[in-house]
């Protein structure tokens, strides 16, 4: 599968994507019909709002979700779930992020980022 020797490998692959693009849609995206605006606002209201504000604290749990579809139920799979998560935080910082959300990366206000935009 993909040029891969080890299914387990293109898994670890696909997941770790899947989980980086996930995390991404609920940390920056607006999504269509606003339904990424819609799901923040359900995660604050539901005393989850941190996971709508920090990309690696989404991964984390995004990750956890993602390994218990994807891999069969083992002692493994804890240790799967923090390697995918790592590996998804690795991938947003080496990307440079998905984009800014109102400079919360680069710990800029909200004034600051509106006069940049064009």
């Amino acid at each position: 599968m993909l040029g891969v020797q080890s299914p387990a490998a293109a898994w670890f692959a696909i997941t770790t994507l899947a989980v980086w693009r996930v995390a991404g849609f609920v940390v920056y995206d607006e999504g269509p019909l606003r339904s990424g605006s819609h799901l923040r606002a359900a995660l604050g209201r539901l005393g989850l709002g941190a996971l709508s504000r920090c990309f690696h604290c989404a991964s984390i749990w995004i990750a956890l979700i993602g390994v218990l579809v994807v891999f069969e139920i083992s002692l493994n799979v804890v240790v799967m779930w923090w390697a995918i998560a790592g590996a998804a935080s690795a991938l947003e910082l080496m990307v440079g992020g998905v984009g800014r959300r109102f400079g919360e990366i680069a710990g800029e206000d909200d004034a600051q980022i509106r006069e940049e935009e064009p």
